[in-house]
Formats: C-alpha cells, structure tokens, sequence
C-alpha cells in the first residue's frame, strides 16, 4: 500500500516535467499502477472491519422505512 502511494506520487510528480506524450503516457500508467495498487490494498482490508450483519448495507433504506419495501427485498 505506502509502495503504491509512493509510486503514484512520483510519478504524478515527474509527469508534469513530461517531455513528449510517449514520456506522458508511460508516467500515466504509473500513477495509475501505484494509485489502483493503494487503493486495492484499502479495499480489501475494508471488509475484514465490517461486522458481518452489515456488510451490504449501505444505501439500504432505514428499519422504520421498511414499509415500502416488498417481502422479497427483506
């Protein structure tokens, strides 16, 4: 995860210097590299914090608004 921030960064970094758009995409691909492999590090962590009872339950509408859902949402 800090290797893929670190990547991304730099290379983000060092893409404003881009001489030519050869150089401008491969430092895009890095930072795209380093960015995704951060964020999926804190991807996959997320679950393992969730209580299994709520996980999947984001947006769902609140118990008191149960009303409105069909028998076969619940």
């Amino acid at each position: 995860m800090l290797f893929g921030a670190i990547l991304g960064a730099a290379a983000l970094i060092a893409l404003a210097g881009a001489p030519n758009v050869a150089i401008m995409t491969l430092l895009w691909c890095l930072v795209q590299a380093g960015c995704n492999g951060a964020y999926a590090a804190i991807t996959a962590a997320i679950p393992d914090r969730v209580p299994v009872g709520q996980r999947g339950t984001v947006g769902d509408s609140p118990p008191w608004d149960r009303r409105w859902a069909s028998s076969s949402a619940r």
